[in-house]
């Protein structure tokens, strides 16, 4: 795994990183849609929530060679990124639609 630098443990499956700009307004924003995303997923899903300015974010921002911040990234257990928003952040609501069309079963499917 390339994001092994994060320090996280790795979990098979879909992960959504909230990446912010390093701004207490980004990241406020970042993590309220975080937590209704990460409250909707089994706990397999890896929500990670980022600073972009700062040690493994800035980091991760570098992997991927993101230029706009904040960013949102769904990245496959391969790191490939299935899906990405930047600049203009996405609803809860389109987070999951998205990871469910990763693969990530939702809590309550069957």
């Amino acid at each position: 795994m390339g994001l092994e630098f994060t320090g996280r443990p790795d979990r098979t499956g879909a992960a959504v990183y909230f990446i912010s700009d390093g701004s207490s307004q980004s990241m406020q924003e970042l993590q309220q849609i975080a937590t209704i995303v990460d409250q909707s997923l089994p706990d397999e899903a890896q929500v990670i929530v980022l600073d972009g300015q700062v040690a493994e974010g800035a980091e991760v921002v570098d992997f991927y060679d993101l230029s706009t911040l904040p960013t949102v990234l769904i990245v496959m257990d391969d790191d490939q990124i299935y899906h990405a928003w930047s600049m203009q952040l996405p609803s809860a609501e389109d987070v999951l639609y998205m990871m469910g069309q990763a693969g990530v079963r939702l809590r309550g499917d069957q």
